[in-house]
């Protein structure tokens, strides 16, 4: 059906071998409470983002310093895995040690990315669904009612013909974030966003929609699981809902956090640190996914559903 828009697993380093974990988060140093993040929140999500311009013209000074300490080690690299199957991977991820824990992790369990506790009656978002592969992936092992979201054009058409035939999921063109606006999309295939219109790619305007009022408009009060992979916008989308009392609504976050948007590092410490409060860590491989799972209610919280 079509709506119009008005871990911790472990992998080996080839270059200096061991383990490849991500450091335990009490060394995350974060001082933004919750209540903090849900104040600001609340007060950015109800209102519309000033110019595209103002975001996409910085360049996060930290990533552009990471990026060229990965150099050396992607030279390389790349002369070593030359022929290797996952190359599109690697050379994405710049061959670092998160990329290879992650393909390790793959080659043990390839469903990794969609292996949760779901069935048929559990309720999904998939945002960033471009033609739909892990939407069609879950559907098909476990048969969720499934929201697919969007923004690109060109992707979406592919989308919804490959999901049109399923009664359980739903298409969406339009973006989540944190607020209802306009944005100009750059078209780069999976990693079009609307946080860099510097780019040479074409570029069209879309709809982004606030997050939690599209929840509310659909009807929900609680998810079995929301994806995320819309290219930067994830941050905008878990301060909204860390505001309106919507992410300890969700059982099972999956998350790609991008480092490339300006202060990337700080937004996902801050993160990292609200989804504790409510969430425990499944796994993680930095910057290319994570997952985290609602922690089970203490005893009172249990004496209380039970009243």
């Amino acid at each position: 059906m079509m709506h119009s828009a008005d871990g911790r697993l472990i992998g080996t380093d080839p270059v200096r071998g061991g383990s490849v974990v991500e450091p335990d988060g009490a060394r995350e140093i974060d001082s933004t409470s919750h209540d903090d993040l849900r104040s600001r929140a609340l007060r950015s999500g109800s209102r519309v983002r000033s110019t595209n311009a103002a975001v996409t013209a910085m360049i996060d000074v930290e990533y552009a310093a990471r990026r060229m300490l990965r150099i050396p080690r992607a030279y390389v690299l790349r002369r070593v895995e030359r022929d290797v199957p996952e190359r599109a991977w690697l050379e994405h991820f710049s061959y670092s040690r998160a990329i290879y824990a992650f393909l390790s992790a793959r080659t043990v369990n390839p469903d990794l990315i969609v292996d949760f506790d779901l069935n048929e009656r559990s309720v999904v978002i998939d945002a960033g669904a471009y033609v739909g592969d892990w939407t069609a992936t879950l559907t098909q092992r476990f048969g969720s009612a499934v929201y697919a979201f969007e923004p690109n054009p060109k992707a979406f058409v592919r989308l919804h013909t490959r999901v049109a035939a399923l009664q359980n999921v739903q298409s969406y063109e339009y973006g989540l974030g944190a607020c209802d606006e306009k944005r100009t999309l750059t078209l780069q295939g999976p990693g079009s966003t609307i946080y860099d219109t510097s780019s040479t790619h074409d570029h069209t305007i879309v709809e982004i929609r606030d997050v939690a009022s599209v929840l509310d408009e659909l009807g929900l009060d609680q998810l079995d699981v929301l994806k995320l992979n819309i290219e930067g916008g994830e941050y905008d989308v878990l301060e909204r809902l860390t505001a309106t009392g919507w992410l300890e609504r969700i059982s099972v976050i999956l998350v790609q956090f991008h480092e490339w948007i300006p202060n990337a590092h700080r937004r996902r410490r801050k993160l990292r640190r609200i989804l504790r409060q409510t969430h425990s860590q499944l796994w993680n491989y930095p910057w290319i996914w994570e997952a985290w799972h609602r922690s089970p209610p203490t005893r009172a919280e249990t004496l209380r559903y039970d009243t």
